[in-house]
């Protein structure tokens, strides 16, 4: 079966390899350890994504199967780890394990033997993301005030928290954009539009942070939004604003 697949996906890397089949390899295939693989899946009862060892017994879901991830109906489970690598998503189209689609060839014993690679590269990414994010909030903080940051802040964890468990749509993300460029056009305005009560106060601090254009706003939207860990919304969110920012010039 293995075999089948994987020469199967060297003529057709059009399609993802169903996620069944990465478990069938994981749990057959004697050259893989299954503990080492984890299972996000979501759960109806919690409404969110939940986690679970590979090996998990079944002790909730009704019926004979013994295995707790083969036991839940195959469309609820999201992603596979192989330990911290994400090697099988459903919605960014990845698979490492047979080299499917965005896995672009690579397979799972490749990711097997460059692992302790791939770890030390993501501790590198995730310590420049971090300060690069912490510049970023200090940045947005002094243009938008603590008040409208709180809101661009909130607004982007709940766009976040539905792509985890659910396609986010076109409309969703130009409606996003276009409401953090509003937000940015709030924060350009007198105090008294604004609706704050200590208006000397802020309009003192209002000129001190000073005007940004849209094209400004936009491009600090983008250099957030690029530091997002999911791939296909960061994608879908800089497209928008690309072509958002196309009008002005």
């Amino acid at each position: 079966l293995e075999e089948e697949l994987e020469n199967g996906n060297q003529n057709d890397n059009k399609k993802l390899v169903p996620v069944i089949e990465v478990m069938r390899r994981i749990k057959w295939d004697h050259s893989l350890q299954s503990q080492d693989f984890i299972v996000n899946y979501f759960d109806r009862v919690d409404e969110r994504i939940l986690s679970c060892p590979f090996d998990q017994p079944n002790n909730s879901v009704k019926g004979k199967e013994e295995s707790f991830i083969f036991a839940i109906p195959e469309h609820r489970i999201m992603s596979i780890q192989y330990k911290e690598r994400v090697v099988w998503d459903k919605e960014q189209r990845l698979d490492c394990v047979f080299g499917s689609m965005n896995g672009n060839g690579e397979t799972i014993q490749q990711v097997i033997q460059d692992y302790d690679g791939w770890v030390e590269k993501e501790k590198e990414k995730r310590e420049f993301n971090e300060r690069r994010r912490r510049e970023l909030v200090n940045q947005l903080k002094f243009i938008l005030g603590d008040d409208i940051f709180l809101s661009l802040k909130t607004m982007s964890q709940k766009l976040q928290e539905k792509a985890v468990i659910s396609t986010i749509n076109d409309q969703e993300v130009a409606d996003y954009v276009k409401m953090a460029l509003s937000l940015f056009r709030k924060a350009n305005l007198p105090t008294q539009q604004q609706n704050h009560k200590d208006a000397a106060n802020d309009d003192d601090n209002c000129n001190k942070r000073g005007r940004i254009t849209d094209v400004e706003a936009l491009n600090l939207l983008s250099d957030l939004v690029a530091l997002l860990p999911n791939d296909v919304l960061r994608e879908q969110v800089l497209l928008h604003v690309s072509q958002l920012l196309s009008k002005f010039e």
